[in-house]
C-alpha cells in the first residue's frame, strides 16, 4: 500500500468509471482509468435499500481492473440526485460536539427521519468567512446516507483490498479538476475573474460546481434542466442565490455525458465566455499505453478528479 495513491469510482446509471493516480510525481501520474459497464443501474443497486445481492456483480470486474494497484483510500463519487447534500453555515467559536449537533440537527430537517443514529455523515470544511459581526464562519459541505447504505458501501470495497474509503459528491471532484485546467491558457482578463463554473449534463439531471480562486465554493443541481435556456436559467439563480455578480466568473467549464458547447449558447451570452470542455487528462500524466476510453473526456471527469488530492 502507498500513501500516494487514490483512486476513485464514479457511480452513474449502469457504469462504474474509475481512475487510480499516484500524487507522489508532478504531474500526478495517472495508473488506471476506465469503466466497468453492467447490466443494471449501479446507482440503484448500492444507494438504495433493496436487495445487496448485486454488490458481488459490481465488486468483482471492478476488483479484476484495479487488482495489483496498492491505493491508501478510494474516493466513491455520487451525484447530487443520488444522496442527501448541503452546505452549512457553522460558527468557529462552537466546539467539535456542537458543530456535529448542528450537523445532526440539519441532517434530520433535510432526510425526514428523528433517528439521526442511522444517519452516516461525512463533512468537510470548505471556507471560512466572517459574518457581519466579524466573527469567523466556517461553511461547512456534508453529505448523508442511511447506515445501512454505508454498510453495503463497505462489503464493495472490501472485495477491493483497499484499506480506507470516503464519500464525495461529484461536483466536489469537478471543481478539483477544473482547477488544474484554470491554470492552463489563462488571460489577463480571467485571471481578474475569481470564480469559476463547471457544468455538468446528465440524463435528468444538471449539476453546477462552483470555485472561488481554484478552491470548492458551494455547488447545486436541477432535475429536467436539460435545455439550454433551463441549463442557463438555474446557473443563474445560483449565482443570483449566492450575490455573485456575472462579471465575476471568468471561466465556464462543462462536463458530463453531454459536451455540446452549442448547448450553452445562452449562459455564453450572459456571462460573455466561452465553454470550454472540461479536459481532466491535463492535471494527470497519463503513460503512452493508457487511454480514455471515451472519445470525450467528459464523463471522467468526476473519477479523475475524485483521485486527485
Amino acid at each position: 500500500m502507498s500513501e500516494s495513491i487514490f483512486a476513485a469510482i464514479d457511480l452513474y446509471g449502469t457504469a462504474v468509471r474509475y481512475a487510480v493516480i499516484d500524487q507522489d510525481t508532478d504531474p500526478p501520474h495517472l495508473l488506471q482509468v476506465g469503466v466497468c459497464d453492467l447490466p443494471f443501474d449501479v446507482v440503484d443497486a448500492l444507494l438504495t435499500e433493496k436487495t445487496a445481492a448485486a454488490i458481488p456483480r459490481i465488486a468483482e470486474p471492478l476488483a479484476e481492473r484495479l487488482a495489483g494497484i496498492s491505493a491508501y483510500e478510494v474516493r466513491v463519487l455520487v451525484h447530487p440526485p443520488h444522496v442527501w447534500s448541503f452546505f452549512l453555515p457553522i460558527s468557529a467559536e462552537l466546539s467539535v460536539r456542537d458543530r456535529k449537533r448542528q450537523l445532526l440537527k440539519q441532517a434530520a430537517l433535510l432526510t425526514g427521519t428523528t433517528e439521526t443514529h442511522r444517519l452516516s455523515l461525512t463533512s468537510s470544511t470548505v471556507r471560512t468567512t466572517t459574518d457581519s459581526e466579524g466573527d469567523a464562519v466556517m461553511w461547512v459541505h456534508v453529505l448523508a446516507v442511511r447506515r445501512a447504505i454505508e454498510a453495503r458501501l463497505s462489503q464493495l470495497v472490501n472485495a477491493l483490498d483497499i484499506p480506507r474509503y470516503t464519500w464525495q459528491l461529484s461536483t466536489a471532484a469537478a471543481a478539483r479538476a477544473a482547477a488544474t485546467q484554470e491554470l492552463r491558457e489563462v488571460t489577463h482578463e480571467q485571471a481578474l475573474r475569481p470564480y469559476a463554473l463547471s457544468v455538468g449534463q446528465f440524463p435528468g439531471h444538471t449539476e453546477y460546481a462552483l470555485a472561488r480562486d481554484r478552491q470548492w465554493y458551494f455547488s447545486h443541481h436541477a432535475t429536467n434542466a436539460a435545455s439550454p435556456n433551463d441549463r442557463a436559467y438555474f446557473a443563474v439563480a445560483l449565482l443570483n442565490r449566492l450575490e455573485i455578480p456575472l462579471d465575476a466568473i471568468g471561466r465556464l467549464f462543462i462536463y458530463g455525458l453531454d459536451v455540446d458547447p452549442y448547448a450553452y449558447a445562452p449562459l455564453q451570452t450572459i456571462l460573455d465566455i466561452e465553454p470550454e470542455i472540461m479536459d481532466p487528462a491535463w492535471a494527470v500524466q497519463i503513460p503512452d499505453d493508457l487511454h480514455l476510453p471515451s472519445a470525450t473526456p467528459g464523463p471522467f471527469v468526476a473519477s479523475i478528479g475524485g483521485a486527485l488530492q
